[in-house]
């Protein structure tokens, strides 16, 4: 943040100009230096083997560290003091802010045509990722960077708005406890209070201020979409995911993602009163999928409640949702139920277990089987709800 503070207060600030007295202007100056001149590496801004798919420690944290270099890189190539000195590997600010620049473009375009995060609406970790990409929006001076930020974040949005009920987010999630999703605690819910004016009014992480600072307001279709629940009426939702990596690249603390026609599919089904989400692709041994995408998959129904009085949940903790987990990939691997290859149709989805002796368990897909909910005299909201509950209850 302390870039963001010298671009808003200092001597030059856009939004209080000098209310950084020029003694703190020039410590925090210092420290950004110091910081920036060891941890920046030119090597690491490369584009034209990795298209920005190499991954270092994990999705988010990779993003707010090329984002901090590129916004520590921007700051001191603005001052003259700083301007050409040299960081520890031999290169100038400016060299380093004019390749980060190139890098976080390439960034933003990668991810809006190969499917954007890994991390999939994970409660912890997404509004991480987002957040960097909002300072980027903020203090991007270059006019192509600035646009593909915007359509970054109208686009995260506009997914996650399909995909929620007052705010939960309900479609198939990685990197997810349980709990949180039985909660409803996710952070993403709490961003939705200061961009789309509902959601948790909670604020309980530095990873909200750039939301907070920010001047981007998102187009009024995504508002629609996000608060129009009952106009959405009921819809299938089909995407592809990131999540497989490059052989010998899958684990910690350094991923290459690869991609191609048997990927890692989510699919939602959506009606104004439930969604239930999973994850479906081809049986693969554990070492294809990157860590960061097959760790802790969660898939699952979340059901609507009444938004005044919320509903009981297994906490006890009052929420406007209810949530049935279907499929869980812990941490170390295991599977809490192991579905069987799924197929992908509108309707309920019903686990299938019981898998042969000797069949490797698929440990990175979720979906069942499916039957239509429309049916004749069947209405897609309360009747399919009512189904829904049924099936789910036998199955709990």
């Amino acid at each position: 943040m302390l870039p963001r503070l010298c671009q808003l207060y200092g001597p030059d600030g856009t939004r209080t100009k000098g209310l950084m007295s020029p003694d703190t202007h020039a410590a925090v100056l210092r420290t950004i230096w110091e910081w920036a001149r060891a941890k920046s590496q030119l090597a690491d801004a490369e584009v034209e083997e990795s298209r920005t798919w190499y991954i270092t420690n994990s999705e988010n944290h990779h993003a707010n560290h090329f984002t901090s270099c590129w916004a520590a890189s921007l700051v001191l190539a603005q001052a003259p003091e700083y301007r050409d000195r040299h960081f520890d590997d031999g290169h100038s600010a400016s060299a380093h802010a004019s390749a980060w620049t190139v890098y976080l473009r390439e960034y933003l375009r990668e991810r809006g045509c190969k499917g954007m995060t890994i991390e999939v609406d994970s409660p912890s970790y997404a509004i991480t990722t987002l957040s960097a990409v909002y300072r980027i929006h903020e203090m991007a001076e270059d006019p192509v960077l600035r646009r593909r930020a915007e359509d970054y974040i109208t686009l995260f949005w506009a997914l996650w708005a399909e995909h929620q009920l007052d705010g939960v987010g309900g479609g198939a999630k990685t990197r997810t406890k349980p709990d949180h999703v039985r909660r409803g605690a996710d952070f993403l819910r709490r961003a939705a209070w200061y961009v789309l004016g509902f959601g948790d009014p909670e604020f309980v992480h530095a990873s909200m201020l750039p939301l907070v600072t920010s001047t981007f307001e998102l187009p009024a279709v995504v508002f629609d979409l996000a608060r129009d629940q009952a106009g959405r009426g009921t819809y299938e939702i089909r995407q592809r995911r990131p999540g497989l990596a490059e052989p010998g690249y899958s684990q910690p603390n350094s991923y290459r993602m690869r991609f191609g026609p048997d990927g890692l599919l989510r699919y939602g089904y959506c009606t104004p009163e439930f969604i239930m989400g999973s994850f479906a692709s081809t049986a693969r041994p554990d070492a294809d999928w990157a860590a960061i995408s097959s760790q802790e998959r969660w898939m699952g129904v979340v059901f609507r409640g009444d938004p005044a009085r919320g509903s009981l949940t297994s906490t006890g903790l009052r929420q406007p949702i209810r949530a049935i987990d279907v499929g869980q990939r812990r941490r170390d691997g295991a599977e809490r139920l192991s579905p069987a290859r799924p197929r992908l149709q509108r309707g309920a989805l019903i686990p299938i277990l019981g898998l042969s002796a000797g069949r490797p368990p698929m440990n990175h897909s979720g979906l069942c089987s499916a039957t239509p909910t429309r049916s004749v005299g069947m209405s897609p909201t309360s009747s399919s709800l009512s189904a829904a509950r049924s099936c789910f209850s036998r199955l709990t």
